[in-house]
């Protein structure tokens, strides 16, 4: 029981990552959307492929670590979940930016999210492993007698020290 509380517990941080960063990045694009960014982030040249970059490799830093670093395999190569997961959405947006009107789309700022994405999977994957490997393993359950067989209706028994 403690083990699957220490796991939950584990997994909630990688999916309140995963949310955070999800609702930055869903904030900015309905605001690129609706008015246009800011000139803040116009100000600086090539802002918005660092800004793709980071945003789509937390999101699959986050949301690897939250599905424990599920793969599956096309044509014998392994791809992880999150980058699919992260990736199909992040395309299908860049190109309906083709009919916004204060959006423009770019096959460079794709690039950029893949390029964060083949970044920040092996970081996680590397921090998931340094995690697991320094966190404190639960004592084994002590071993039963023979006698019980699970049955967890009878009293235990208690051994009685002979007298002196």
């Amino acid at each position: 029981m403690l083990e699957r509380a220490i796991a939950f517990i584990r997994a909630s941080r990688w999916w309140l990552g995963f949310f955070v960063i999800t609702a930055i990045g869903g904030y900015l694009t309905v605001i690129a959307y609706v008015e246009g960014l800011p000139d803040v982030f116009r100000s600086f040249a090539h802002f918005d492929k660092g800004a793709h970059f980071a945003c789509a490799g937390l999101l699959a830093f986050f949301l690897d670590g939250a599905l424990r670093r599920r793969s599956f395999s096309v044509f014998g190569v392994s791809v992880p979940v999150a980058a699919l997961v992260v990736l199909v959405p992040a395309g299908v947006e860049e190109y309906a930016q083709r009919y916004a009107t204060f959006r423009t789309s770019s096959l460079w700022d794709f690039a950029a999210d893949v390029a964060g994405v083949a970044v920040f999977i092996p970081l996680s994957r590397r921090a998931g492993a340094w995690a697991a490997a320094r966190s404190p393993r639960a004592e084994p359950a002590p071993r039963s007698s023979g006698t019980d067989r699970g049955d967890r209706s009878s009293p235990p028994q208690v051994r009685a020290d002979p007298p002196p």
